[in-house]
């Protein structure tokens, strides 16, 4: 008999950094969180969509409202 192979699913988790950004996306716009954090705006983007990503959110806001959620934020 062949062994079966389990495969696992990772969960992909929110960086510090990711959270802090999208802690700060609740009130500010990611120009503003650039310029506070001084970092590039493209930075917070990238973190941004990451969290869409991660969170498995539509958009942005949505990626926020799982957060949220989840306790995360």
């Amino acid at each position: 008999m062949a062994k079966k192979k389990t495969i696992k699913k990772q969960k992909k988790k929110l960086s510090l950094r990711e959270l802090e950004i999208l802690k700060l996306y609740v009130l500010l716009q990611a120009k503003q969180i650039a310029i506070r954090l001084c970092i590039d705006y493209q930075t917070v983007k990238t973190h941004i969509r990451n969290c869409v990503i991660k969170l498995h959110a539509e958009q942005p806001r949505h990626a926020i409202y799982i957060a949220k959620e989840r306790g995360l934020i």
